[in-house]
């Protein structure tokens, strides 16, 4: 029920179009389901994951150790299990089971992000799953680099991995002693799964690079962590970022949020502007202002879908944007030779996906 087109970078086969070189030409992906619809699809460092409605998840690229492949798959670890949310982190996936509202993680973790703490910071797997202990069941989980959020029904949301930069809260140095200075530096910030403490409930968060955003129920967007491009804007004492936000999306050193439009004489609700913020070497601010349906950010580039048009800037060395230019400084047309509706847009480190309605057999 979904076709999904890729491009940008694939020197791992990331994109899943069956080899593993760059392209940016929007070209079909092979070996996702076309029964069941794809809801989501995000890309890490150097792999992607899909979740359909029935909640499968199907990968592609470098997403583990010793797991690697040019088109997308079912791990056997992920079958015989329902997935409500998946998300991708550098070099490693987590998930979030539908019914049990467990948290797993898969690929390969070096900073805390399976759930452990500065004494067992290095655990890895590859095509296992590693069970991470929540204190609550979470049904939406966000990767940074290195970091993870998961949010819980209750609207609390819980934080664990690398930590230097406050991106999970308060920065809380473990006790490390005995361990030298460039030991600490990086060891004694990781930390398990721990609530953080967020004046109002959360309905959505997203992770950048080293900082994570989160939307409250009455609009507000709070920020943790690494301020170093603006990414949390000027600043406030309270924390909030911006007011009237619908939704939030994160890339490495950029945000964004859909804002209300009040008084819209449009029938559709979906119509929002768009506010953007954060670094903008590249063009990632460049669609300020855009009223959008939906809109992703990928690591320095943003894809938006306008009145059924898939809007794409930043940075395109790598053809994410489908330009000839290294950035796109202005909000680019993607075209494709498939004229059906889009239905969903997913992006990561310099990767682009658009998936459109396909035909029922």
């Amino acid at each position: 029920m979904t076709a999904v087109y890729a491009f940008g970078s694939n020197g791992n086969g990331q994109l899943g179009i069956g080899h593993t070189d760059d392209v940016a030409i929007p070209t079909p992906c092979i070996g996702l389901p076309l029964d069941d619809p794809i809801i989501k699809i995000v890309g890490g460092g150097n792999h992607a994951a899909a979740l359909t409605q029935s909640g499968r998840v199907y990968m592609a690229g470098h997403w583990g150790i010793n797991q690697k492949s040019s088109i997308f798959f079912e791990p056997p670890a992920l079958r015989g299990r329902v997935w409500h949310d998946v998300a991708c982190g550098w070099s490693f996936t987590i998930l979030a089971e539908r019914v049990t509202g467990h948290v797993f993680g898969l690929g390969t973790a070096k900073s805390g992000e399976f759930g452990g703490n500065h004494r067992n910071y290095g655990s890895q797997s590859d095509d296992s799953l590693v069970h991470i202990h929540v204190d609550a069941p979470i049904r939406v989980v966000a990767c940074g680099w290195r970091h993870v959020v998961g949010l819980a029904d209750d609207g609390s949301v819980y934080g664990w991995g690398w930590n230097k930069h406050g991106q999970l809260g308060s920065v809380k140095e473990c006790d490390n002693s005995g361990s030298n200075s460039s030991s600490r530096s990086q060891k004694s910030f990781i930390q398990p799964p721990l609530l953080m403490s967020c004046p109002k409930p959360i309905v959505q968060v997203a992770c950048g690079h080293v900082f994570t955003i989160a939307l409250a129920t009455d609009g507000s967007v709070y920020g943790f962590g690494s301020n170093k491009y603006g990414q949390l804007q000027t600043g406030d004492p309270d924390g909030c970022l911006i007011t009237n936000a619908t939704s939030i999306a994160a890339g490495w050193h950029h945000a964004a949020a859909a804002i209300a439009c009040p008084n819209s004489s449009s029938s559709s609700s979906s119509r929002k502007h768009l506010r953007l913020w954060g670094r903008d070497d590249h063009g990632q601010l460049a669609g300020q202002g855009i009223r959008a349906e939906s809109f992703v950010c990928g690591s320095e580039h943003m894809l938006v879908l306008v009145e059924g048009q898939v809007l794409a800037w930043g940075w395109n060395e790598h053809g994410n944007c489908t330009t000839h230019q290294k950035s796109a400084h202005e909000p680019q047309k993607v075209l494709l030779s498939d004229s059906r509706p889009v239905t969903i847009i997913g992006a990561g480190c310099a990767t682009s996906w658009i998936g459109v309605a396909s035909l029922r057999s």
